[in-house]
């Protein structure tokens, strides 16, 4: 009795992948988000207080960095 049929285990291996999103990289997408986060984070934290200080109110600085990077992505 001979086989005609490849082994199971010289077969390709599927992967399940995460989708595209809009055609980019679903990974490249998450790390960049969460970079994304983790500056206006380290942005607040050392802010406020300076920002306090200066025009009296502790957000201002981080919503002028949440601007800048909405006019970022939106050059983007």
């Amino acid at each position: 009795m001979s086989e005609t049929t490849a082994p199971p285990s010289s077969r390709p291996v599927r992967r399940a992948s995460l989708p595209r999103i809009f055609g980019f990289d679903s990974y490249l997408v998450m790390l960049v988000g969460v970079m994304i986060v983790f500056g206006l984070v380290m942005v607040y934290s050392a802010s406020w207080d300076v920002s306090w200080r200066l025009q009296g109110d502790p957000n201002a600085l981080f919503f002028r960095q949440l601007g800048n990077l909405l006019i970022g992505l939106l050059a983007m």
